[in-house]
């Protein structure tokens, strides 16, 4: 078993590499709770014309790239559970500073109550062909990557997706290409660092004393050998169908309603679920937001607490390693358009605690956190195209032997995450 890839919480992460060059269609601003004035992370902001889309960043601050004759349409500000804002382009001026209103009608109680949350999660999973896109649509998308080992940045990583869905609705492969990379500087374990360089020193050695032709190592290497992409450019409840939108395992959940929400306008109820006993050695929490009258499940958010299993623990033990505190945090986001919900945002959050056991001297212990954001800018329905095989991204190769920008695209036209 490959713990660094059934696990991957302990070992990433980025920083964001300096700002961009100021665009002339740039609209900057800052979103705020109305009543309390904190900032509201990872807000929606999006145009209503264009499928154009950002996100604020943890401090609420958001830069939007407006595209050419973009004056008649309207700029929407979103967030879960509060009221959206929607204003016209024409005669705003940069920087805005935004102010969102929790929202105040609930939901009647007559409607929440219609069925069981096992039901409505049911009827959520049966209606996902009439809910979710139902013909090739084309994306562009903003991936980002923090790692921190003790709270020091390890890897830094950021790149642009264009991405093509051949049926959103079953099973076929999404096609992604990589059209911009940024690697940032890249710093090694340090629970590691001394048995590592011993390691690599040796391989390096004994390829060299065998004449073999080989590119020499260091500690550096390791680390892009660590996480990457392949999990969150594939992350969805429809095509992951996560362990509590299972039928066959709700008897291990225990399912509850919870306060009435709001995104976009529309009414949501509030599905909250936790493991009654740990299901495929995790234990989960959390909750998901659903349309009560279409079944549309809108965004999800939850926690995973994994548990090692027996047969790893011996291996870890023999090693000197111990593995303590494992979780991640997953986040989707969807949005409506033409009357279908399209991805919007997913987010992952991992962190685990790893303890390298000595006899003689104190052991050492490293904090890990990682996070991974991929966003949507834009969303083509019309005239989707497919990505050449010879330009579609994979695992088996490194990330910056990948990039095929065959449209000449530039940083400074993508929307990304404000740093």
């Amino acid at each position: 078993m490959n713990l660094i890839k059934l696990y991957p919480a302990a070992f990433l992460c980025l920083i964001s590499f300096g700002c961009f060059s100021q665009h002339n269609n740039m609209l900057s601003g800052i979103i705020t709770d109305k009543r309390t004035g904190e900032v509201l992370p990872f807000a929606t902001v999006s145009l209503k014309k264009s499928a154009t889309g950002s996100l604020s960043n943890e401090k609420g601050e958001f830069d939007i790239l407006l595209p050419a004759n973009s004056e008649k349409d309207s700029l929407i500000v979103s967030f879960l559970g509060y009221a959206s804002q929607r204003m016209a382009l024409s005669g705003i001026k940069s920087p805005l500073a935004i102010q969102l209103e929790k929202s105040g009608v609930p939901l009647a109680e007559a409607v929440i109550r219609a069925l069981t949350p096992e039901q409505y999660l049911v009827m959520a999973i049966r209606s996902i062909k009439e809910n979710y896109a139902n013909q090739p649509f084309q994306t562009l998308g903003y991936y980002r990557e923090q790692a921190k080992e003790n709270k020091n940045f390890l890897k830094d990583e950021e790149a642009v997706f264009k991405t093509y869905y051949p049926n959103y609705c079953d099973t076929a492969a999404n096609q992604h290409q990589l059209m911009l990379h940024h690697k940032g500087e890249t710093k090694p374990l340090q629970i590691f660092k001394d048995k590592l360089d011993k390691a690599i020193e040796k391989e390096n050695k004994e390829a060299k004393k065998n004449g073999e032709e080989t590119e020499a190592m260091d500690a550096d290497d390791l680390i892009d050998n660590f996480g990457g992409p392949e999990a969150i450019l594939s992350s969805d409840f429809i095509s992951s169908r996560e362990l509590f939108l299972d039928s066959t395992k709700f008897k291990r959940f225990k399912f509850s309603f919870g306060a009435p929400s709001s995104f976009l306008g529309k009414d949501l109820i509030t599905i909250n679920f936790e493991s009654r006993k740990v299901v495929e050695y995790q234990w989960q929490t959390g909750k998901l937001f659903m349309d009560p009258y279409t079944f549309a499940i809108v965004s999800v958010d939850f926690t995973s607490f994994i548990e090692l299993p027996m047969i790893a623990q011996p291996a870890l033990f023999a090693l000197g390693v111990g593995l303590e505190e494992i979780s991640y945090r997953k986040k989707y986001n969807y949005y409506e358009m033409n009357g279908r919900w399209y991805p919007q945002n997913f987010r992952l959050e991992a962190s685990a605690r790893i303890i390298r056991k000595h006899v003689f001297k104190a052991n050492e212990v490293s904090d890990f956190n990682l996070e991974q954001l991929f966003m949507i800018s834009e969303t083509t329905i019309e005239g989707a195209i497919a990505v050449e095989k010879t330009k579609r991204y994979t695992a088996d190769k490194k990330f910056e032997e990948q990039v095929f920008n065959d449209t000449n695209l530039k940083w400074e036209d993508v929307n990304s995450i404000k740093r």
